[in-house]
């Protein structure tokens, strides 16, 4: 898997916002999933945790610590004590000597951090489905740059799987190959138009999402094209490149607060292609620097010619109706 970071100028312009950190954070990314995908292909490992017993927040903390900016971070995965023979194989997956120690954990002053979600869909990932390494840069409560890897989604620009989705907020979100580095801006006026009828996206496992929730929001919106159901934020990226047109996430479990590492990147990928995030009063998700969100109910993304609104009143009727 190999993209060059050069191509992001055809994109987001040269000199663009946040090119350090995109510089930086890229080859991590490509690193992480490089890591995850060999791992998996190891037909002896029956690895029963995210990957291997190697943290893959390690690569991202060895590539941050080169940033100049003061660095914080909000991960969903625990970094251990990384012992001598897994340094060892992440130096050789980095091609670089590295230090791994953790980094600060934001305060609730905090203006600027990173959240990672390393390996996003982790059943996903063991069971051979879709997965997903999620990285962003949050800066005054909004994401401004965010990358979603996903190395077995098939991209829309061959048949070759693996599929890198890049934002930078106001400049766009990107969509790259993994195997050759081809790549093509989203958005509404780059998209095909022949896809009338609105396909719904939500959560693989029932228990992250309420799927008979999901049935009945189908039914009354007439959708009558079949769900798909995805683990990780790989969904997000579907809804921005059009293969979804949205995306509903109930939860199950009530009082559940959704994580911030699981949505900060794929709200931004979702809006620079012209969609829309709220949860599910409407109101836009906030970013603040602790891991859960400030509110809890839902998440509703959508990517339609017609709107955000009207999907919003269908789902708020079946809410208060229930």
């Amino acid at each position: 898997m190999h993209w060059g970071v050069e191509v992001a100028e055809d994109t987001f312009g040269k000199g663009f916002l946040y090119e350090e950190e995109y510089a930086t954070i890229f080859p991590a990314v490509e690193a992480a999933a490089n890591l995850c995908e060999s791992i998996a292909d190891n037909k002896a490992n029956t690895a029963s945790s995210k990957a291997d017993d190697t943290p893959v927040t390690s690569i991202f903390l060895a590539r941050l610590r080169n940033l100049q900016s003061q660095t914080w971070l909000r991960t969903e995965e625990d970094l251990v004590n990384v012992t001598e023979d897994q340094k060892s194989r992440l130096e050789t997956v980095l091609n670089q000597s590295i230090t791994v120690q953790k980094l600060p954990l934001p305060s609730l002053e905090t203006k600027r951090f990173w959240t990672i979600d390393p390996i996003d869909g982790t059943k996903g990932y063991l069971r051979g489905g879709q997965y997903a390494i999620c990285v962003a840069l949050v800066v005054d409560q909004e994401v401004q740059l965010a990358f979603i890897a996903c190395p077995r989604l098939p991209t829309s620009l061959s048949d070759s799987l693996a599929t890198l989705f890049v934002a930078i907020r106001s400049l766009g979100v990107l969509e790259m190959s993994f195997s050759d580095g081809g790549h093509r801006r989203l958005g509404f006026g780059l998209r095909s138009s022949s896809q009338t009828q609105p396909i719904l996206a939500e959560s693989y496992e029932s228990n992250h999402t309420d799927h008979q929730f999901s049935e009945t929001f189908s039914r009354a919106l007439n959708l009558s094209k079949e769900t798909i159901r995805m683990d990780s934020q790989c969904k997000y990226g579907i809804v921005a490149r059009g293969d979804a047109h949205i995306y509903l996430r109930r939860p199950t479990k009530p009082g559940y607060t959704e994580r911030i590492w699981d949505h900060a990147p794929g709200v931004l990928i979702v809006e620079e292609a012209g969609g829309t995030v709220t949860d599910f009063e409407g109101k836009r998700i906030v970013f603040a620097p602790e891991a859960a969100l400030s509110r809890a109910g839902g998440i509703l993304a959508t990517n339609l010619p017609t709107g955000h609104s009207t999907v919003l009143t269908v789902l708020q009727a079946i809410k208060h109706s229930n």
